[in-house]
């Protein structure tokens, strides 16, 4: 009799054991991102990351059949995706997180770039003609956007009056063309440009005459080089990541680093952030927290570090929502100007 329950109870045991090893099981992944940069360049530089999650999450016992990466239209139509609970996970930008937090975001991670040789808040130390990298050692959570001039008439007047130290007057830089997001959540393409255009001018992107929107950061780089844009507003390694298509692809005979110079840098801002949605079925705590692990790992690798550093992305630490009150105060005063 002994036997058999010491029998009965190594079968209960074992069956226990059984189905705690049990997978949860996610049919499917979807990580949107948004376009900062050409959506093909993305997504094949992503392309390797899908086994690569699947394999990590399933050694914390989460089975994943499919992870689908996705390029938004715009920053509004990924917060739109995730807090429908049609993506699971996104990144993007700050502005667009605090646009839609309250319908569902959770900042699970801030990323860290290498910060740039040049940190300066004088444009001429960015127009060096030479390339301008980003540091191999020092990591920080934050950017900035840069407002540049192309090789256009118009643009070569603007920059050299900068190169000489004097102060651009708001009718000469009304009198342009500038290029901007099209999204007015993208702290990088439309709120720090209304911020430094504020604080100088008393005057925001909105009170341009002369306006091109852009969907992407590529189009800034083809629209600068046709010499449509006279002025544009992007992000800060927008020259290092054009500098081989403006001669070959668009033609242009100078380097992109003397065609394309700095006449304005605005404040900080802080990196993209990746998200979960509450609202997506597949949702929980665990699962954030695991995420939040396997995406630190995965940037301590060298496949990782290539294919997120589609985005710049050299690593990330844990996001928290109160580091971004400084950029829900700049969004407040752009918006109330509005």
């Amino acid at each position: 009799m002994k036997k058999i329950i010491m029998i009965l109870s190594i079968i209960i045991g074992l069956s226990g054991c059984a189905s705690a090893k049990e997978p949860n099981k996610i049919e499917e992944l979807v990580f949107i991102g948004v376009p900062s940069m050409d959506p093909e360049l993305i997504l094949n530089r992503l392309e390797p990351m899908r086994e690569e999650i699947k394999s990590r999450l399933l050694e914390y016992n989460y089975e994943i059949g499919n992870v689908e990466f996705v390029v938004s239209t715009n920053n509004n139509a990924a917060g739109e995706a995730l807090t429908s609970g049609s993506a699971l996970m996104g990144f993007m930008g700050g502005s667009t997180f605090i646009d839609y937090e309250s319908e569902g975001l959770e900042i699970i991670m801030t990323a860290l770039r290498g910060n740039m040789e040049v940190d300066s808040l004088d444009p001429n130390d960015w127009n060096t003609g030479k390339i301008i990298n980003r540091s191999k050692t020092d990591k920080v959570s934050y950017t900035r956007t840069l407002i540049y001039a192309g090789p256009s008439s118009k643009g070569k007047i603007l920059a050299d009056k900068v190169f000489n130290n004097e102060i651009l007057t708001w009718s000469e830089l009304d009198d342009v063309t500038w290029c901007h997001s099209s999204s007015v959540n993208s702290g990088l393409g439309y709120i720090f440009p209304s911020l430094w255009l504020y604080e100088r001018y008393g005057k925001t992107l909105k009170d341009l005459s002369h306006v091109i929107l852009m969907n992407n950061n590529g189009d800034y780089a083809i629209n600068l080089a046709l010499e449509n844009c006279d002025v544009a507003v992007s992000y800060v390694t927008l020259r290092n990541d054009y500098e081989s298509k403006w001669n070959s692809e668009f033609k242009r005979v100078g380097s992109i680093w003397d065609e394309i110079r700095v006449i304005g840098v605005g404040a900080e801002i802080p990196n993209g952030v990746i998200v979960l949605s509450k609202t997506h079925p597949d949702y929980t705590e665990e699962l954030a927290e695991i995420i939040r692990t396997v995406f630190m790992e995965l940037t301590n690798t060298e496949a990782g570090i290539e294919a997120f550093g589609v985005y710049n992305i050299e690593g990330f630490q844990v996001g928290i929502s109160s580091d971004f009150d400084g950029l829900r105060k700049a969004n407040e005063l752009v918006r109330g100007l509005k």
